[in-house]
């Protein structure tokens, strides 16, 4: 192999490396956005069940009195 053959190969590999370090921290980043979200999710889904809850209580017991 010729030096500059071997230069090319060198900055190819390196040129590799760092795309694969901006792919891996993208990936990264992605994951902690959708587990971000999955919380909100979770935490949103909570919220809905309590509002749903509460003021169907009072409506019900409002329909009984009359």
């Amino acid at each position: 192999m010729t030096p500059k053959s071997n230069l090319t190969n060198q900055m190819s590999n390196q040129a590799f490396q760092d795309e694969k370090e901006q792919v891996l921290q993208i990936v990264t980043h992605l994951q902690d956005q959708v587990e971000n979200l999955d919380d909100l999710c979770s935490e949103s889904l909570d919220l809905e069940d309590i509002e749903e809850e509460e003021p169907n209580e009072p409506y019900l017991i409002s329909s009984t009195e009359s």
